[in-house]
C-alpha cells in the first residue's frame, strides 16, 4: 500500500520563556564569524528514524520549546546589519514545527535505499521563509517516527546540530524537566568572542586558494555534466569489510581514513577520469579539538576548515589503500591550530578590504557539481547514541537529497546486526552508478 501522509499541524514554535536568559538584548544583532560566512546560507536536511513508540507530540513540542532557550541562534533570523553585512538577529522569532500522520508501518530499508521516500518527511524551505530551523514529526501506523529537520548551514555545522538534538532528546526523557535550562554561555551569544584575530592579522596559508570561490575546479566538467542526472545511492560497508581494509594498511588508521581512501579510488575509477588529471578529496575538519586554547565542545556554531588531499588520478587508482590513506593523513595533519588562526586572520583582512570577496561554502550548494573532486563528510563519532527520546537511539540516520554530485557522507550503521558497519550516502552522475556499485566492494589493489 502506498504511503499517505496527512498533515496534522504546522506552526511557529517559540522558545519557552526562561527568566535567567532574559539578559539578552531585545533582537540582539551579532555578526557572523568567518566560519559562519564560509558555511553558506542554505538549508541542509536530516532524517532520523525511531522504531519504537515515541513520546507524544505534545511532549516533543514542549521539550523542544524548553531546550531552544539556551540556543538563541536557532530561534532567530539572519538579516543585514547597518554595514550591510549578514548578521544573526537573536529575536526569538521561533522555529517551524510540522506534524504528520503516515498511514503505513515504517520501512527502514526503504528509508535507506529508496530516496523517493524522503521528499515529504522534512519541511521544505520556501522563498521568503525566515525560519533558520524547521522540524517535522512524522508518526507512522506502527508507532515509529521519522523526525526530519532542516537547518541553515550559516547557523550550525553538523557536530553542533546533533549536540542540540541530543539535548532535545534528553529534555523529552524528562531528565532535566524539573529545572530550567541554563543561560547560554557568552560564546554561544557572541560567537566572535572566541575567534579574535591577531594584531596585525597574519595569514600563514593561502586561503584564497582553499576557502574562496576561485577553488572550483572545472577542468573535467564538460557542459553536458550540468545536464546529466545525479542519483543518490547508499552503500552499506559491514564491519568485516572495514576490518579487512584496515588490515591492508601497514599502520593503525581510523575507519574514516581507510573508507575515504577506498571510496576515493572507486569513484574516480567509476567516473573514468584521465590518469593525468588532478583529483582532490575535500574533508571538513572540526576545529573544536584542533584550536589552542581548546574551543569548548559545546560551542554551537560553525567551526570547520578544509583539508584537501590531492593526487593524480593515476596515482589514486594504482595506489594500494595504505598509500591513499597516507595522502589523506598528511593533508589532515596540516589543519591545526596554526591553520585555524590563519583563517580567522584571513576573515579580518577581508573585513578590512571591504568584505566583498566571497568565501567558498563549506558544503555544496544545491545542484552543483564538484567533479573531478569529491567531498567526504563524516558523521562518524557524532553523539548519535545520545539522541534517545526514551525509546533508544535512531535506527536510521541519513542526509536525504544530497545537494551535489560527488558528495559522500559516512554514517555509523544503527540497524540490527550492523554494529561496527558504516553507511555511505553518496551522489554520482547516473552513467557512473552501475560501474561504481560493481566495484565498490572489490579489495583488489
Amino acid at each position: 500500500m502506498a504511503a499517505s501522509i496527512e498533515s496534522i499541524s504546522n506552526f511557529i514554535l517559540k522558545p519557552c520563556p526562561v527568566p535567567n536568559i532574559n539578559h539578552l538584548p531585545n533582537a540582539a544583532v551579532t555578526p557572523l564569524t568567518v566560519f559562519d560566512r564560509a558555511a553558506g546560507n542554505f538549508h541542509y536536511p536530516v532524517l532520523m528514524a525511531f522504531r519504537s513508540t515515541m513520546p507524544s507530540n505534545s511532549v516533543l513540542t514542549e521539550s523542544l520549546s524548553r531546550v531552544l532557550a539556551p540556543y538563541p541562534h536557532l530561534a532567530g533570523t539572519i538579516d543585514y546589519d547597518s554595514s550591510s553585512r549578514p548578521s544573526f538577529v537573536l529575536n526569538n522569532a521561533g522555529v517551524r514545527l510540522v506534524a504528520t500522520q503516515v498511514n503505513v508501518p515504517m520501512d527502514e530499508k526503504s528509508l535507506i535505499h529508496d530516496p523517493t521516500t524522503h521528499g515529504n518527511l522534512y519541511p521544505r524551505v520556501h522563498d521568503g521563509a525566515n525560519e533558520v530551523f524547521q522540524v517535522q514529526l512524522n508518526r507512522y501506523a506502527c508507532g515509529g517516527m521519522v523526525i526530519g529537520f532542516t537547518i541553515s548551514h550559516t547557523i550550525s555545522d553538523g557536530y553542533s546540530i546533533f549536540q542540540f538534538i541530543a539535548r532535545w532528546a534528553e529534555a523529552a526523557r524528562g531528565l532535566a524537566a524539573a529545572a530550567p535550562p541554563p543561560p547560554p554561555p557568552y560564546y554561544n551569544v557572541d560567537r566572535n568572542s572566541l575567534f579574535v584575530p591577531r594584531n596585525p592579522p597574519t595569514c600563514k596559508y593561502d586561503h584564497r586558494e582553499t576557502e574562496s570561490k576561485q577553488l572550483v575546479n572545472t577542468k573535467s566538467s564538460p557542459p553536458a555534466a550540468a545536464r546529466s542526472p545525479v542519483d543518490n545511492l547508499t552503500v552499506q560497508f559491514p564491519a568485516e569489510f572495514i576490518s579487512e581494509l584496515k588490515r591492508r594498511v601497514p599502520y593503525r588508521c581510523t575507519t574514516f581514513e581507510c573508507l575515504s581512501a577506498h571510496i576515493w579510488k572507486k569513484i574516480v575509477t567509476a567516473r573514468g577520469h584521465d590518469h593525468d588529471e588532478r583529483t582532490r578529496l575535500r574533508i571538513a575538519v572540526n576545529g573544536r579539538g584542533k584550536m589552542r586554547p581548546v574551543v569548548p565542545r559545546d560551542y554551537f556554531g560553525n567551526l570547520v576548515c578544509w583539508a584537501l588531499p590531492t593526487s593524480q588520478v593515476g596515482e589514486v587508482v594504482s595506489n594500494d589503500v595504505g598509500n591513499n590513506v597516507s595522502t589523506i593523513r598528511k593533508a589532515l595533519k596540516q589543519i591545526d591550530d596554526s591553520y585555524f588562526r590563519s583563517f580567522i586572520d584571513f576573515g579580518e583582512i577581508l573585513n578590512e578590504e571591504g568584505g566583498d570577496e566571497e568565501l567558498m561554502v563549506t558544503a555544496e550548494e544545491w545542484g552543483e557539481l564538484i567533479y573531478p573532486d569529491i567531498e567526504m563528510d563524516s558523521w562518524l563519532g557524532f553523539p548519535m547514541n545520545d539522541i534517545d527520546f526514551g525509546t533508544g537511539a535512531p535506527k536510521v540516520m541519513l542526509p536525504p537529497d544530497i545537494p551535489a554530485e560527488g558528495v559522500v557522507t559516512l554514517v555509523d550503521s544503527f540497524g540490527d546486526g550492523e554494529k561496527g558497519g558504516v553507511n555511505a550516502y553518496l551522489t554520482l552522475r547516473r552513467e557512473h552508478v552501475d560501474k561504481f556499485t560493481s566495484i565498490c566492494f572489490s579489495l583488489d589493489d
